[in-house]
């Protein structure tokens, strides 16, 4: 699978299926923008662990389950 040229936005993506998601993403040439509210510093590593392997991507700290 070969993702070049998309952008992934994945939620729940400091831990778990998410991360897992964020991480193949990026490894297949995604650049990807994880998600949450619940424990940033996760988002923080999951960015760091995708940018060692050469992937790009992005940390946003947000709660998708509120409307504004």
């Amino acid at each position: 699978m070969q993702l070049n040229k998309t952008v992934g936005i994945i939620t729940s993506s400091g831990s778990g299926i998410g991360e897992a998601i964020a991480k193949l993403m990026a490894q297949e040439g995604a650049k990807v923008a994880v998600a949450g509210c619940m424990q940033p510093g996760k988002l923080a590593t999951t960015i760091t662990d995708i940018h060692k392997a050469g992937g790009e991507g992005l940390a946003l700290g947000t709660d998708i389950s509120q409307p504004n």
